[in-house]
């Protein structure tokens, strides 16, 4: 699977010069002889350049009287004394290549000015598709990714990217393009201008009409087509290599060298070394190899199939690491990933839009099964590939646990064992891999022995303080499936996971790495009107401490200027610690003109190693872009106007939350467990009394209570028997959950004796004798027995009853 990654646009070659200099007229034409120079629509900029002329200039050491003071400037007005052109445009066409010119002469406001006029004449569909036909989609994304003209060219990429679909790339106007290119010139020429600004959209259909084609002069133009297009259909090529046609490979091969894109140096891998790889498959990704990488031919032939495999596994493991590149406004969706493979239905590539992690495990899955089969007995490979296997089916069923049965990655990782089930969680814990950790998890539940338990291995260890609440929950889960028969040190952490787990009103949590208190107690305001708990810690240290020791904190904050620690050695050490690593970290400082000296100072002795930096807060932010999970903002006097920085930085940053249905279920699977492990008696190995208030608090919903009243029942507090006694006392609550209640109140009763108040134990007693159900009042007798009544009470208890009455006689 291939991730499509921003490049550069899509250049037409070999145009006229006359069209070449209608997008972007030569400065030279300002130099042609007057005798033959004639007006043209743009050449007013460069004759006014050339000769000189000025509408208005200071001249140094000239006074100059004061100008009157003015009302403030629309941003985006333009002077009359700014406009270039000899003879204003006139038509939709003109106005666009007017915007165009302006903004390559960095006139920004001038550029808004011909974009909001063209966008005033309001220009229909074919319009659009000629001027994307004749400029391509780079021109429309250079003009989007300009702030100064935004949302106006935003609004024209986004509606001439809709007309383009709708119209453009119908596969009627593409196949009548492609036969157009076997006619005349005047048709032929027009038709490659405009499958080449096309882009990828229309690749498809050319590699589909590029393995019927026939005749080689097509086939030539074809193939000459996709390298003019470049860098931005690179993964459309890459995923013809995954088809099984090795003609078309070749020419795929031949192609991408063409382009000579060192980013696809990792795809030409597997076609050069891969085994079984056809002769001419293997000679073209060798040659394409040596020129994309600038590698000598005699390099390309000593590369070993093991080093390619170490190379493909390290692409694998980047795929899930790294951030996904940005995206190019043009041709790329807003709400995901554009990711391409092959298609043998169709024959040809096609593509799928995709969350980012999900198109990172799909492109990893990829480069983990080339490392696989270059290596198919090697442990580590087997591992890797089975870590993707689990993480992708996972991602794709939606489900914390990847799905189980036959033909599943979890069968099959079953048939593997549990040295494998280890090794695979080993690599998707240290490779940020959360849902394939949970599935080797499961695996491991599956297959291990409580030997595991005290063998030494750490991964499990690992897993229960792993900053993903699924993986922490899962590996909870496996040690109680494991099932140990003696104390284990990780025993208080697996039920702690369970409490959290349960608890429904968990509260955010952000630690505040603040030296100075005043400015600490300001910032802990702001984060708790958001709506989190704030933790304080004046020092790197202290705050590494209380973001490690407590349960996941939802961000750390971490002032510029902080000390014991440096801000470099803080973010490492979270950076480092497997319970820290995931969470987002938010450097904050100073508004750029609030910089003082001894701030500026600090910052470059503490942070900094080398040269003294003179703009401290630039080359901060700079620093974080290249650290994962970290981002910059500045403090402020409100909470709006830090909250307006921190929710969209946290955004950023935070991936693969819990949904409401994964929390559904988290808190389903919780309780289940803590009432296996009073069910099981095994609270000698995991004592239930950090979970009681957790269990107390699930009492109220009728789903989990029965669950925690078991769990409860193992809890020898008073506090656990009052919650029990108030869920029999609760008339409103089901019938079956107040039978059971008493039944568990009961037990408890005789195991650690009566601790209820005295008016609990009447309105008991009352409802006993007031019930109408008969299954309540049953079990609120075992209660009454649970009391050991002495001989008086047991002698009124008698007394009520009536004289036993004979039964009428029978004739």
């Amino acid at each position: 699977m291939h991730v499509s990654q921003g490049g550069r646009p899509a250049v037409a070659p070999f145009r006229s010069a006359e069209e070449s200099h209608a997008e972007f007229p030569s400065p030279r034409i300002a130099t042609r002889s007057m005798r033959n120079f004639r007006p043209t629509f743009f050449s007013g900029v460069m004759l006014t350049a050339s000769l000189g002329f000025t509408t208005a200039f200071a001249v140094p050491g000239v006074a100059q009287d004061a100008a009157p003071a003015q009302p403030q400037a629309d941003p985006f007005a333009v002077a009359d004394e700014d406009l270039f052109l000899l003879r204003e445009p006139e038509t939709a066409e003109e106005f666009f290549k007017a915007a165009l010119q302006a903004q390559r002469l960095g006139r920004p406001n001038l550029a808004r000015l011909y974009l909001q006029r063209f966008l005033d004449l309001n220009p229909d569909e074919a319009t659009l598709l000629k001027l994307r036909d004749d400029f391509g989609p780079g021109a429309f994304a250079r003009l989007a990714n300009q702030k100064e003209l935004q949302p106006l060219s935003t609004q024209l990429a986004e509606r001439t990217n809709d007309v383009f679909r709708e119209r453009g790339a119908s596969p009627e106007r593409v196949a009548a393009l492609l036969d157009a290119l076997d006619g005349q010139p005047e048709e032929a020429f027009p038709a490659r201008q405009a499958l080449v600004n096309a882009g990828e959209t229309v690749v498809p259909q050319i590699i589909a009409r590029l393995r019927s084609e026939r005749d080689d002069y097509t086939r030539r133009q074809l193939l000459d087509i996709l390298v003019s297009m470049g860098e931005p259909i690179l993964p459309a090529l890459h995923a013809t290599l995954e088809g099984p046609d090795d003609v078309l490979r070749v020419q795929m091969i031949a192609a991408i060298g063409r382009i000579g894109s060192s980013r696809s140096v990792p795809y030409l891998y597997f076609p050069a070394y891969g085994p079984e790889q056809p002769v001419a498959v293997r000679t073209a990704a060798r040659d394409a190899l040596a020129d994309v990488a600038r590698l000598s031919r005699l390099s390309a032939e000593r590369v070993r199939p093991a080093d390619a495999a170490a190379q493909l596994r390290e692409e694998a493991i980047n795929a899930v690491e790294r951030s996904v590149p940005a995206r190019d406004a043009a041709n790329e969706p807003t709400d995901g990933v554009r990711v391409w493979t092959w298609d043998e239905t169709q024959g040809t590539v096609r593509s799928v839009v995709l969350t980012p992690r999900e198109a990172a495990l799909f492109q990893g899955t990829r480069f983990a099964r080339q490392t696989f089969l270059l290596g198919p007995d090697r442990p580590d490979a087997q591992a890797l590939y089975f870590a993707f296997l689990l993480g992708l089916e996972a991602a794709r069923a939606g489900t914390a646990e990847p799905p189980s049965g036959p033909g599943t990655s979890f069968e099959l990782a079953v048939t593997a064992g549990p040295k494998t089930a280890s090794e695979t969680l080993r690599l998707a814990l240290r490779h940020d891999m959360p849902r394939a950790a949970v599935g080797a998890l499961a695996v491991l539940a599956k297959t291990g022995a409580p030997a595991l338990l005290f063998s030494g291995e750490t991964s499990l260890t690992e897993a229960l303080n792993y900053p993903d609440p699924r993986v922490q929950l899962a590996a909870a889960v496996t040690v109680l499936r494991l099932n140990p028969d003696r104390p284990i040190r990780d025993a208080g952490r697996v039920v702690e996971i369970l409490a959290r787990a349960l608890a429904s009103d968990e509260t955010p949590t952000a630690v505040i790495i603040e030296p100075n208190v005043q400015r600490g107690s300001t910032i802990a305001g702001f984060t708790r009107e958001m709506g989190y708990e704030a933790v304080l810690a004046p020092t790197g240290q202290s705050g590494f401490t209380a973001a490690a020791e407590r349960a996941i904190p939802t961000f750390i904050l971490v002032n510029l200027n902080v000390s014991r620690w440096p801000l470099s050695q803080t973010i490492a050490n979270l950076r480092a610690d497997t319970r820290t690593r995931r969470v987002p970290i938010i450097v904050y400082g100073p508004p750029e003109g609030d910089w003082s000296v001894s701030t500026t100072r600090s910052v470059n002795s503490t942070y900094f190693r080398g040269p003294r930096v003179d703009d401290p807060r630039s080359a901060v932010a700079a620093s974080l872009a290249d650290t994962p999970g970290t981002a910059y903002i500045v403090q402020t006097t409100t909470t709006g106007a830090f909250a307006a920085q921190l929710r969209p930085a946290l955004a950023a940053l935070t991936t693969d939350p819990l949904s409401p249905a994964e929390r559904l279920e988290q808190r389903a699977v919780a309780a289940y467990w803590l009432a296996q492990i009073a069910d099981t008696h095994r609270t000698n190995l995991f004592p239930l009394e950090p979970a009681a208030p957790a269990m107390t608090d699930a009492l109220a919903d009728p789903d989990l209570a029965p669950n925690a009243l078991i769990g409860l029942s193992a809890v020898p507090t008073s506090a656990a028997q009052r919650a029990i006694a108030e869920v029999v006392l609760m008339p409103n609550a089901n019938e079956g959950l107040r039978v059971s209640a008493a039944g568990v109140l009961a037990d408890h009763v005789r195991r650690n004796g009566l601790t209820l108040s005295a008016k609990t134990v009447a309105d008991l007693n009352g409802l006993w004798s007031t019930t109408p159900s008969a299954a309540l009042r049953t079990a609120l007798s075992t209660w009454g027995g649970s009391l050991r009544p002495g001989a008086a009470s047991v002698r009124l208890q008698l007394e009520a009853v009536p004289q036993p009455v004979l039964p009428a006689s029978t004739p």
